[in-house]
């Protein structure tokens, strides 16, 4: 895991947008890491996505999490 997603890389602030996605990147996203157990995947407005154990979280899992929310709110966007 780079920076963006590991425990401990600073602010939320600091760590910007969740990028590098296998599938492609999912601006909009980032880790909120104020509690030291869990990472919470947020979007851009800090609304909640998910949240991951710290100890076991991995890059595909966030990414996988981010992927699925901005499909469904492009969906839910678009059925409106």
């Amino acid at each position: 895991m780079d920076a963006q997603v590991s425990p401990g890389s600073g602010t939320h602030e600091e760590r910007g947008e969740l990028n590098g996605s296998p599938k492609g990147s999912f601006v909009g996203y980032y880790l909120d890491e104020t509690d030291p157990d869990i990472l919470i995947l947020r979007r851009r407005d800090h609304s909640f996505v998910a949240a991951f154990s710290a100890s076991g979280a991995t890059r595909e899992g966030i990414c996988e999490a981010a992927e699925e929310d901005y499909y469904s709110a492009s969906s839910d966007k678009y059925a409106r």
